[in-house]
């Protein structure tokens, strides 16, 4: 304590310690079944919705531009893949049959 005030690194202990004694208790609830949200609670998570998702959507669309490219190349170099493979196993399988 410096100053009369905590230091830093008490403070964040004290929040970890409150978030852990928080996630272990409501962990703990004897009661297991699904919880009912109040109209209120449905009325706070719609409006978060509402506020966030417009945001949320330029991201994941940006991002899929973004990587568009590379993961096109990537799936169609593992399906290429796959037939190679399926063509080899027909060769192996006619060259043992002729073998034979």
């Amino acid at each position: 304590m410096r100053n009369g005030k905590p230091s830093s690194s008490f403070c964040f202990l004290l929040s970890l310690m409150m978030i852990t004694s928080l996630v272990l208790h409501s962990c703990s609830s004897d009661d297991d079944g699904p919880k009912n949200l109040t109209s209120y609670e449905k009325q706070i998570v719609d409006s978060i919705y509402a506020r966030d998702i417009s945001k949320v959507r330029k991201v994941a669309d940006s991002l899929c531009a973004a990587n568009k490219d590379k993961y096109f190349e990537y799936f169609a170099d593992s399906i290429r893949q796959v037939y190679l493979d399926g063509i080899e196993d027909m060769e192996d399988y006619l060259n043992k049959a002729s073998d034979e």
